[in-house]
């Protein structure tokens, strides 16, 4: 029996661009001649300086996605969006960048050497 469908475009958000993604997962910024959409201003390099709702908002939402590609190891090659020249990839056993300043997490006290 025919049912009554009501079709909708997805709402999701697009995954970050390879400029976002590459600062969230290793905290560098690598400003292109032209064409860069990261989070930096084009002229600084301490991506700290750049954290936003915005950084933290595309963290959140693509984080599980991020974080698996990181801890498998591969190359950002695999990644949708990559450019070339922004060749980097994670290791198990590591966290990312935006992990490590973006979330709250306790510190080990084995960390805390005197």
């Amino acid at each position: 029996m025919p049912t009554k469908r009501t079709w909708r475009e997805r709402q999701g958000v697009a995954f970050p661009s390879a400029y976002q993604a590459s600062e969230l997962l290793t905290g560098e910024i690598s400003y292109p001649v032209l064409g860069y959409d990261g989070y930096g201003d084009g002229v600084g390099k301490n991506l700290t300086a750049f954290i936003t709702d915005l950084m933290r908002v595309d963290w959140a939402e693509h984080r599980d996605a991020l974080l698996r590609f990181w801890i498998s190891g591969e190359y950002s090659s695999q990644l949708p969006n990559t450019k070339p020249w922004l060749f980097y990839r994670g290791a198990p056993g590591t966290r990312p960048w935006a992990w490590w300043m973006l979330e709250d997490h306790p510190r080990s006290e084995s960390l805390n050497c005197r």
